[in-house]
Order: structure tokens, then sequence, then C-alpha cells
């Protein structure tokens, strides 16, 4: 017989972009401490002190963490682990689990890091380039730039993430949990079947990881391969010593107010290139440098892509908790072809779904983490949405290109499946009546935002 567990789930408000979720487990007397992720997207001091703040709270509920979960390798999913790393080594973690993409034995999982790598590397050199330029339009290019090379990760590197991920490989008591889909784990240190975690995602298939954006005719996304190629051609046309190599006319064929040749010009052609270069607004000389910021947000999509996807099943009652870190639409694709190793106990994906009460927004509300299909089938009436999002934070806050995040439309249809149900991590103040939250579940403080769910 199934055992009654209370859960709750608290949302750490940090003051940009970051994940970071403590889900408590209370059956009986046993207890269980799972960690979700923890980071924070630029690591300003304010937000390093949030973080430090974060790891004094969850010291203060918990003997240990039973569990520290890493859904993939990004500053605002990691980083928190790297600021508190002295607070989290005293709390002490039991086990750690990652995704299979981070075992340094699994075959595939080398061979897409060598890849990735390759293209991350070249971003790296790319911003260098442009950094050599100058202009407005250079500057945003460079900031952009700067937000995505900033937070990469690279093999067994020394960057934020890279060093989160190696404390994380080692800091549990209990060896290192590598996850694929399919596997169906118990909650340690609650009695069996009180509550399982079904792995969904990332997808044990590189074309899969590889297609990030929603389709309507299921058209996938350029392989990595091609950008790679794009981003050669575009780092050779970059080339301060040879900037003509990638044009179809070299300097003496080009007409403008600096060529030697210039003189050769009509009046009239004279008049509109001056015309023409004293009104910067106008000119386009360099907005080709706009696809520097089109291959970092790839490369930034294809790692949200390899996110561990974790559906929490409240066994006795039926009800799932969904999180899907930031996967992006390939992802979840994928999850109707899963092989579950333990078919007596999996649960059909549309059961899942049609049973999801609690789900954590991917990737903060960006319209390409949560897909339509899926997202249409979670019908159940206690449907909660929690979302990660901070309106101040930097990439939202931007007059140039901001993130549209939560995006309009989704956030419209998570008001609607969810009968106002959203917590997001910039409010202070969620209203219980108009919003149909059941009294007493939820607690707003200025550290996080906590849901109780009781069985």
């Amino acid at each position: 017989m199934s055992n009654t567990v209370t859960t709750k789930i608290r949302m750490y408000r940090l003051h940009e972009l970051g994940d970071c979720f403590l889900l408590s487990f209370t059956s009986a007397s046993h207890k269980s401490h799972v960690l979700l992720d923890c980071g924070s997207f630029r690591n300003s001091n304010k937000a390093v002190k949030k973080i430090k703040s974060i790891a004094k709270n969850i010291e203060g509920i918990v003997d240990d963490l039973d569990v520290v979960i890493a859904t993939h390798q990004h500053n605002d999913h990691m980083s928190g682990f790297m600021h508190a790393k002295s607070d989290y080594e005293r709390i002490g973690i039991q086990q750690v689990y990652l995704s299979w993409l981070d075992d340094p034995s699994d075959k595939l999982a080398l061979a897409i890091a060598k890849k990735h790598d390759k293209v991350k590397k070249q971003l790296a050199d790319m911003r260098g380039i442009v950094k050599s330029k100058r202009g407005p339009v250079i500057q945003q290019i460079r900031a952009a730039l700067d937000t995505v090379v900033d937070g990469l990760t690279f093999s067994d590197d020394n960057s934020m993430t890279g060093q989160a991920t190696q404390f994380l490989k080692s800091a549990g008591s209990k060896p290192i949990k590598y996850l694929s889909p399919g596997e169906i784990l118990q909650v340690p240190n609650l009695p069996k079947d009180t509550v399982r975690i079904h792995v969904l995602g990332p997808p044990r298939d590189y074309p899969t990881i590889r297609s990030k954006d929603p389709r309507k005719g299921e058209s996938f996304d350029p392989h990595l391969n091609s950008i790679l190629f794009s981003i050669d051609e575009f780092t050779a046309a970059l080339d301060v010593n040879n900037p003509d190599k990638h044009f179809p006319f070299n300097a003496k064929y080009k007409q403008s107010a600096t060529n030697k040749y210039f003189k050769k010009i009509s009046p009239e052609t004279t008049k509109i290139a001056r015309h023409y270069a004293t009104e910067k607004w106008r000119t386009i000389d360099n907005d080709w440098l706009y696809m520097a910021e089109r291959f970092a947000l790839h490369i930034n999509s294809y790692t949200n892509n390899t996110s561990l996807v974790l559906a929490f099943e409240l066994v006795k009652s039926g009800r799932v908790l969904l999180f899907v870190g930031d996967a992006q639409a390939g992802n979840w694709r994928s999850w109707e072809t899963v092989k579950w190793e333990d078919e007596k106990n999996a649960l059909e994906l549309d059961t899942m779904l049609r049973n999801t009460v609690f789900y954590k927004v991917g990737h903060h509300g960006s319209h390409n983490a949560t897909l339509k299909g899926a997202f249409e089938k979670m019908t159940n009436d206690e449907l909660v949405a929690f979302i990660p999002v901070n309106k101040e934070d930097a990439n939202i806050a931007k007059d140039y290109r901001p993130w549209k995040m939560p995006a309009k439309n989704l956030y419209k249809e998570l008001k609607k499946s969810t009968k106002g149900r959203i917590a997001r991590m910039d409010e202070g103040k969620i209203r219980y009546s108009s919003n149909n939250w059941k009294a007493g579940s939820l607690k707003v403080a200025p550290l996080y935002i906590e849901y109780t769910i009781k069985d």
C-alpha cells in the first residue's frame, strides 16, 4: 500500500534569472530533501549575496540534502554551488544526480561535448575579434556575445559551471548517478513507493538534442556542423588582416567617402555617399555582424536542450510534479519515445501530463521551452505553475532586443490552464482568492515562495 506524503516546494527568489528549488517530502516520521539547481545568471554581487542567504536558509531546514540535482550546465542553474560551496559542504549531500551527458565514461556524451567545445571556443575567439571593432552596433553585439560566452562551459574547464560540475561529482557521500531517460528512481529515505522519479530527458539522441525550436511542419533546426561551418566563414570574414577575403569585391572596387578611388565617382553618387556616411542611423555596414549574436544564442539553446527532465510521482494520489529545467522543443518531443526500464511502475505519458499538478515552467517562460501539444494535456484542476523569472533582470529589462520572458501568449495560456494560479519569482504579493489557491497552500516570503501539497 502506498504511503501518504506531504510535499513542500520552495522556489527561492533571485534578483536576476536563476533557478533554485527545494523539495521537502514528509511521510509519517520520514523526511527527504531534494535540491534542484542553484544558480544565478550574471552572478552580480547582489545575486551572490542572495545565493549565500539561500544556502543558510536550506541549512536551517535540513540535516543534510538527500539529493542534489543539476539539470544542465548553465550559470543560472549551477553557479550557486560554487558561490556557496563551503555552505553546501557543511550542510552535507548524500547523493548527486546529473545528466548522462555529464558522464565521463559515456562515449556519446564525450562525442557531443567535443562538437560543442569546438563551437564554444570559436565563439570565444569571435568575441575577441568583435572587441577589436568600434561603433554602436558593435557594442550591442559585443554585449550579446558577452552574455552568452561568459556562461559557456567547456569540458573539464575552469569556468563557473565547470567548477560547479566538478564539485558536484565528488560532493555526495554516495556514488553519483548519471540519469538517462526511462529510469525510475525512488526518492531516498522515504518508504518504498512513496515518491518515484521518472526521468524523461535529455534524449540519448543527438538529432533530437539539436532540435531546439517549436515547429509546425516538424522541420529540424540546422545541424550543429552547419553552424560550425557558418562560424568558420564568419570568423574568417572578421579577419582584420584580410577583411575583403569573403566579400565579392575587393577594396578598390568599393565606393566610399574614404576610398582613394572615390574621386572618380559622379557628383551625384558622392553626395549620396556623404549623406549616408553622416547619418549613421541609416548605415548597414556592420549589420551582418548580428550573426555573431545568432550563433551565440544557438549554442546557448543547445545547452538548454540537454536539461534533465524529471517527473516526481506522489504515488498514493497519483499527482505529478514536473520539472523541465530549460528543456527546449526537441527534448519535449522525445518523451513520447521513452522506453521505461520498469514498465510495471511506469506512467504512460498522457497520464503523467494529465496528473501534473505542479509545473516548473521551462526556461523562465520562454516561447520554445513549453511545447504546446504536451502542455495542452496538463488538464488537472489542481495545476499550478511556478516561473523563476525576474522582470528586472538585465536581459529582460534592456531596450535592445529584450528577452521575452515570460512569452506573452504562453503566459495567457498558463493563466487560463491554472485558473490564475501562477507564482513568479519577482512577485511579492499573490492574491489567494482571485487566483483560486487553496487556503494555506501558499507562503510568500522575501527569500522564497513555498507551495504545499497534501495527499
